[in-house]
């Protein structure tokens, strides 16, 4: 029987008021971790992962995830890359991580061998937990790298090659042992809330990325936030769609663990295809990219009342159409949250229900979980706190609070450039263009996504939303073409999906009547579907540089 906290379970196995004390000196440390343990505990027979056609209970998972902490606690290790794209070695690894108050860094197992090389120097870590389907892509980091590696691996990966190939690296196949889940709760009440519980790296705009470590402390203080707004129970069934280099899988995994839900990982080739994922394994609650919905509808798999089983849904990582909230809500009948946040940020910080018929573009980005704070900073540079700017206030969104962290790892001027203090907090700048209305942020778009064309600045985003207002297509994007030496957009391009009728001088006409003269994009181009990069959004760079290689004929 499921236990929905740790009063409950301690109650129900008849340690009443005698544990009050116990309980009390728990709450010395995180409540939040002690809640996940708690969860591990009392549902140790319930499944808690499906992943490739098989389903792992929590006491699987435990076994592997101790199994592999107290071992990697021998050999001193405190920080873990994991080179998997998705598997059993993954989530086993997270898992040991947590429990042991660890650091895990995913590493992109399509980056060169050179980025990862890049990332393990700049983390400080020498160990990697591997999968079978990346040996290949290990041996190759493995043969050019100096320093020595250590590799771990669950009983099912052969590295005995690789062991004697490489000799100058150590390699480890962790054995797996069944482990006693009643003692989660008394021996792993870690008091580790300034440590880092994970790093994930962004791209910066200049290219070099920038790292982001995450305290235990910015990880609870979201997962608490969000399960008190948006709780679950043990029978829930949680999607989990984005890789985990991008921080929405952290939401998926720990958000699913506090409640003993049991998470489900969408395959590589069922991602273009979600929702007939979605229904053939009856999940009741998903996080992704609005670009979800795009796919959708592109292969005619979203209709009124076709996600039965769907009972919260969050999208995050880029603006929320209206039109494409409203089919998803139409196919579910239930609930749809805006989640908005940048990764310094911990995952989200900001969130908004989505209300059909609003007559607005896009869904808010809401307003701020409880103990998150929100402030705007206009052109002028008047810095106004959420709460007491007036309507219409605009400028640039900075956010603070217990999810925010304190800066970028080991890179000081991007710190000193992104972070700042006033009135005694630290506070992040966004980059993100916000509007106060009705009482709520609505997103107008990248600081970085504005462009001069003719003297005027404007939002690439602005012009998304005429050109897919009168187009109806699902899929669209706008793009700064032709570029100058310099990097400057004279002018701009639209993208539009080939699934929609093609009717560029009625788009042309209508654009004309809806934006101004020098926004209207100067060519249109048919595309079957836009390149996206590994977070499922739209790849702008891309879309440059086949225009600079004329990949493209114009179609207008």
């Amino acid at each position: 029987m499921p236990y929905n906290s740790a009063t409950d379970l301690l109650q129900r196995e008849g340690y009443g008021v005698v544990h009050n004390q116990f309980i009390n000196k728990m709450a010395m440390y995180c409540e939040t971790r002690h809640s996940i343990l708690v969860a591990i505990q009392a549902n140790r027979h319930a499944p808690a992962l499906w992943v490739k056609q098989k389903t792992y209970t929590y006491q699987e998972m435990t076994d592997m995830a101790l199994s592999l902490s107290d071992y990697w606690h021998s050999q001193g290790v405190q920080r873990v890359a994991i080179l998997s794209v998705r598997d059993l070695a993954a989530y086993s690894a997270i898992w040991a991580s947590y429990l042991d108050g660890m650091t895990y860094i995913p590493l992109n197992a399509r980056a060169t061998t050179e980025q990862i090389q890049e990332t393990l120097i700049a983390t400080q870590c020498d160990s990697i937990m591997v999968d079978a389907q990346q040996l290949s892509r290990l041996s190759s980091l493995l043969e050019t790298c100096i320093d020595r590696l250590h590799i771990y691996a669950l009983p099912d990966v052969d590295m005995e090659p690789l062991r004697q190939q490489y000799p100058q690296h150590t390699f480890h196949t962790v054995q797996i042992t069944e482990q006693d889940v009643e003692l989660l709760v008394a021996k792993y009440h870690l008091d580790n809330e300034h440590e880092y519980a994970y790093i994930m790296q962004t791209s910066g705009s200049t290219g070099k990325p920038k790292r982001i470590a995450v305290s235990y402390s910015n990880l609870h203080s979201y997962i608490s936030q969000i399960d008190k707004l948006f709780p679950l129970n043990a029978q829930d069934r949680v999607g989990q769609y984005s890789d985990l280099t991008f921080d929405l899988s952290v939401h998926d995994i720990f958000y699913s663990l506090i409640s003993g839900a049991c998470l489900y990982v969408v395959p590589e080739l069922a991602k273009l295809s979600p929702a007939e994922f979605i229904r053939h394994h009856q999940l009741t609650v998903w996080l992704s990219v609005p670009t979800v919905i795009e796919l959708a509808l592109q292969r005619q798999t979203l209709t009124p009342h076709s996600l039965p089983s769907l009972r919260l849904s969050f999208f995050c990582g880029q603006a929320l159409l209206h039109d494409l909230a409203e089919q998803w809500q139409q196919a579910t009948q239930q609930p749809v949250i805006n989640l908005y946040g940048p990764t310094e940020c911990t995952i989200a910080i900001t969130y908004h229900r989505f209300v059909a018929h609003s007559g607005m573009a896009s869904v808010p980005i809401g307003r701020a979980f409880e103990e998150e704070c929100l402030a705007i900073i206009n052109e002028q540079g008047e810095l106004m706190r959420f709460e007491s700017a007036p309507e219409g206030y605009r400028g640039e969104l900075l956010l603070s609070g217990k999810q925010l962290v304190k800066g970028y790892l080991n890179d000081p001027l991007n710190t000193q450039s992104a972070f700042f203090q006033h009135e005694g907090r630290i506070w992040y700048r966004s980059g993100d263009i916000v509007t106060k209305s009705n009482g709520v942020l609505i997103h107008l778009g990248r600081r970085d996504h504005q462009v001069k064309i003719a003297g005027q600045r404007v939002e690439l985003e602005e012009i998304e939303t005429v050109v897919r207002r009168v187009t109806q297509a699902h899929s669209v994007a706008i793009v700064p073409w032709p570029l100058s030496e310099s990097g400057y957009a004279s002018g701009t391009v639209a993208f539009v999906d080939t699934h929609t009728q093609w009717q560029p001088d009625l788009w042309l006409n209508q654009c004309k009547q809806n934006l101004n003269p020098a926004f209207v994009p100067k060519r249109w181009y048919a595309i079957e579907q836009l390149p996206r990069n590994a977070n499922g959004k739209t790849d702008i760079k891309a879309l440059q540089q086949q225009l600079a290689s004329q990949t493209y004929e114009t179609s207008h």
